[in-house]
């Protein structure tokens, strides 16, 4: 989370649209190592779905971009998918931050920013995250400065980490499953088991130093 937060691994000179970027992507990361959700359920979810004095999130809606039908938000493909979970009180007042920020940088250059679909995470004028940008002009440079060269360790790891970690400190299969949205409670331990063993034979130095704190300020603007 260092190198997320910092935004040491964008490497272009400092300007608003840059630090909404570098703010929102370390944000991006921070939930999906706290909150296990999946790619697109995080780049869909929207502001009224967070519930701030609850300590809760409702997932519902997922992002999905095709060349045929382009970027769509649209329901959870399945019933468990559907779910409310509690995310973490750092990861919530991070969040209000974010929500208090964006909403300052809106008012500054309403005239070109129109986040219509309220959403928690966007590119520099409103619009949604496209996933393709983020992995390749963000995600990738923050491994890469973070100093973790191996291809493996991909944005889905973010969420087996969650699930591993809960595991490890003895929260119960079902429970980590449905939190996770899983269908299968024996598919998520098997996974979940099968990242710990594999990062149990791993130096664990860059892998901590991403998901501690440095990965936050993006480059491009989308």
């Amino acid at each position: 989370m260092d190198v997320a937060k910092s935004g040491e691994y964008i490497g272009m000179p400092r300007n608003d649209g840059s630090e909404y970027l570098q703010r929102c992507y370390y944000c991006v990361i921070l939930l999906a190592l706290t909150s296990g959700m999946r790619e697109g359920e995080i780049f869909a979810l929207r502001w009224d779905k967070i519930k701030f004095r609850q300590q809760k999130v409702l997932i519902d809606l997922s992002l999905s971009n095709s060349r045929k039908a382009g970027l769509k938000i649209s329901s959870t493909k399945t019933k468990r998918s559907n779910r409310v979970i509690t995310l973490p009180e750092q990861t919530l007042s991070e969040l209000k931050a974010w929500r208090s920020w964006q909403a300052s940088y809106a008012k500054k250059y309403r005239g070109i920013y129109h986040n219509d679909n309220g959403l928690v995470f966007t590119n520099s004028v409103g619009r949604p995250l496209l996933t393709s940008n983020f992995l390749n002009r963000a995600y990738k440079r923050m491994l890469k400065a973070a100093g973790i060269l191996d291809e493996r360790i991909t944005f889905h790891t973010l969420r087996h980490t969650h699930a591993s970690q809960l595991l490890s400190a003895g929260v119960n299969v079902k429970v980590v499953s449905e939190r996770m949205g899983q269908q299968d409670d024996l598919v998520c331990f098997c996974r979940a088991t099968r990242y710990v063993i594999w990062q149990a034979s791993r130096p664990k130095k860059n892998i901590t130093l991403l998901c501690s704190g440095r990965i936050g300020r993006s480059a491009d603007g989308e």
